[in-house]
């Protein structure tokens, strides 16, 4: 806020007010949606605490304005996607948005997007890979807006380890969970690395069970400080994302949709995560 770019939004938030009020209509700001994270994560000037804060004071904003032009008493949640690019290089946008997407009642997650089609300067979506991105908006403001429903994501919950044995447990859109390397780019171990002081660890059969979680063999033991961390180091075969990474983590959502005469599928792919594992004798 105060800023010409903030002050744009606004301005038209009040030219609609005044279109509805003339036409003797009902007017209000139901959600807005978020695509940005490159130029920070390019830059590497936020921490992950900092851009969680930044955007969260910036919806702060956009509702208490929106909610004194328009008069309406509901809330204005934001919608955001979960940036890819760059995140080998600086983690913290990524994960900063699915923090708030986790801890915020203001936020939802409609997608990540290194599934996502991206142009030749490895940095943008393809036209149809934002006209794609645009169908996993109108699904989740669909869902929260018109259904009244919370629109739901991947959500990484727990890493417990017992012994070697590594699970991950989500909750899952649709389950059961999918280790895709058909229609997601094959992707070293489908994204998954974990980690400790002492340094990286080899995984083994990396599979699904229950539906809901992820379980891997160790090479070892865990020592001290250990991480799982999903789509934050290996970047899949024949993708094309400036310092990005990928996964091959799904749910079984059927929908699709055809873009340029292309189905396209709507399953959700996991996000870019980090959870610190915990290690059970």
């Amino acid at each position: 806020k105060g800023t010409a770019w903030y002050q744009k939004v606004i301005d038209h938030v009040t030219a609609a007010k005044a279109l509805a009020t003339t036409a003797a209509k009902s007017y209000a700001v139901h959600a807005f949606t978020w695509i940005q994270g490159e130029t920070d994560t390019d830059q590497n000037t936020k921490t992950q605490p900092a851009y969680r804060d930044l955007l969260s004071q910036l919806q702060r904003d956009v509702e208490a304005d929106a909610m004194a032009i328009s008069g309406q008493d509901r809330p204005v949640p934001c919608v955001t996607y979960q940036v890819t690019y760059g995140v080998v290089k600086t983690p913290n946008m990524a994960l900063a948005q699915l923090e708030l997407a986790q801890t915020n009642s203001r936020f939802f997650l409609a997608t990540p997007c290194y599934h996502l089609p991206f142009a030749s300067d490895k940095t943008h979506l393809t036209a149809a890979g934002y006209k794609w991105l645009g169908h996993y908006f109108g699904r989740a403001y669909k869902r929260l807006v018109m259904d009244g429903a919370k629109p739901q994501f991947i959500n990484p919950v727990s890493a417990v380890c017992r012994g070697t044995v590594l699970s991950i447990r989500f909750k899952v859109p649709v389950t059961p969970l999918v280790l895709d390397a058909a229609t997601l780019a094959a992707t070293t171990d489908h994204g998954f690395k974990v980690q400790d002081e002492t340094g990286a660890l080899t995984l083994s059969s990396i599979r699904v069970v229950n539906g809901n979680t992820v379980q891997a063999t160790l090479n070892r033991v865990l020592g001290a400080n250990p991480t799982a961390r999903y789509g934050l180091d290996y970047l899949g075969i024949g993708l094309a994302i400036l310092n990005g990474a990928s996964g091959n983590l799904r749910d079984s959502e059927s929908a699709s949709v055809s873009i340029g005469g292309v189905s396209r599928p709507l399953y959700n792919v996991c996000p870019h995560f980090q959870l610190p594992i915990i290690s059970l004798a």
